[in-house]
């Protein structure tokens, strides 16, 4: 038995190997059990392994998570957050990006105000094209990107957005 996150390996095709089912027997003793189930939580929500186009928020966008959400929008992406963002309450688990949360196989991710940690770009691995955006110049992200934005995000996203709008034929 493994577990592994949404989207870190394709699915395979099906094989005709046959396996077999064994029943067997277990006894346990109240005083044998170590842990006790204290909450249980299910949440449903878009699962952005499968997302084709992926906005996420980092720490760099100051607590301002309404702009990336908004770039999102009008790029008709799905919206995503590393996981620092989701430790301070700002935006759900269910939307982490990186190793403790989805593996993104998306065609384009913009990720905006993320440094680059290793574990947040492991989620980035099967991402075709990833345009960041940092005020860093010599950010770990731009690494792993292929098109690489300095800037600071409070300004260069609104113009983004803008833009996405009037090539839409709607202004902005």
């Amino acid at each position: 038995m493994a577990t592994v996150r949404p989207g870190v390996f394709k699915a395979s095709r099906p094989t005709d190997q046959v396996g077999s089912v064994e029943p067997f027997g277990v006894d346990l003793k109240p005083e044998n059990v170590r842990c006790e189930v204290v909450e249980r939580k299910i949440e449903r929500g878009t699962n952005l392994s499968k997302a084709e186009r992926v906005v996420v928020a980092g720490l760099g966008c100051k607590n301002n998570l309404a702009l990336p959400k908004k770039l999102a929008d009008a790029m008709g992406s799905n919206f995503g957050v590393s996981r620092p963002l989701a430790d301070k309450g700002m935006a759900p688990k269910n939307i982490v990006v990186g190793s403790t949360g989805s593996s993104l196989n998306a065609k384009l991710a913009v990720v905006v105000g993320i440094s680059g940690a290793a574990h947040f770009t492991s989620g980035l691995r099967n991402v075709e094209t990833v345009v960041a955006v940092n005020s860093d110049p010599n950010a770990e992200i731009f690494k792993h990107a292929d098109y690489c934005v300095v800037g600071d995000a409070s300004k260069l996203v609104p113009k983004l957005i803008s833009e996405l709008g009037a090539s839409a034929g709607g202004g902005a």
